[in-house]
């Protein structure tokens, strides 16, 4: 990997580590990340429903499908709001 010169080290700016300026692409992640959790709630949801209440069955699957469904939704959450 080549060098920096010091010259050009010099005119970069300050890292802010305390208050980054926001990237306006952030917006549209957002936006995104809440229709498709959105949309997967409603997904989960529905499949539950009709497994619990219409079928009177929960399986395996099911389980996992949820547990998916936290780890995914917490992921996401957490990137959000952190």
């Amino acid at each position: 990997m080549p060098r920096i010169p010091e010259s050009v080290l010099l005119h970069w700016p300050l890292p802010n580590y305390v208050d980054p300026p926001k990237n306006p692409a952030t917006v549209a992640v957002y936006v995104f990340n809440g229709f498709f959790l959105t949309l997967a709630t409603l997904a989960v949801a529905a499949r539950l429903y009709t497994r619990i209440i219409i079928r009177n069955w929960f399986g395996l699957d099911d389980l996992f499908i949820i547990l998916a469904f936290v780890r995914i939704s917490t992921a996401i959450l957490k990137n959000v709001l952190c």
